[in-house]
């Protein structure tokens, strides 16, 4: 979900114009739905690969012997690649975008305040870029840790 607004927030920034169309109820309810699918089919895979052993009289919840490998590379490749190294590739590029745009559109409202001296234009300031940056790097400690 993080990820999908993200993403939201990019095509905000991005193209400002075009959000209001791409950004319908109809579609957010549509992302939900098969973002709730995808985790659910993908969270769901251990129930068919884990069972109950007696040992020592014991019942004891593993992996079945005879799936131990498909369960292997299946908790790799959606633990690993799909819930952490994706998604934060993901948002790391869409916090890159977002911070490169944002920095062009200050340089592009200083110029044109500065050859237009009668045209008022609130332009990003020094402590918004700081801010990004410190959100940018919290993001990346975020991850890191």
């Amino acid at each position: 979900m993080t990820v999908a607004i993200t993403v939201e927030r990019v095509i905000a920034v991005v193209q400002p114009h075009k959000v209001a169309t791409w950004s319908t109820t109809g579609r957010v309810r549509l992302v939900i739905v098969l973002l709730t699918l995808i985790c659910f089919v993908l969270g769901a895979f251990p129930l068919w690969t884990i069972g109950s052993v007696l040992y020592s009289g014991v019942p004891l919840c593993i992996v079945i012997p005879e799936k131990q490998s498909t369960y292997g590379s299946w908790l790799i490749a959606v633990v690993v690649l799909m819930t952490l190294a994706l998604p934060y590739c993901l948002l790391v590029l869409c916090t890159t975008v977002i911070i490169v745009f944002l920095a062009r559109s200050q340089r592009f409202r200083r110029n044109v305040s500065r050859s237009r001296t009668l045209l008022w234009s609130p332009y990003v300031t020094g402590q918004t870029i700081y801010i990004f940056m410190l959100l940018f790097v919290l993001l990346l400690l975020f991850f890191l840790a």
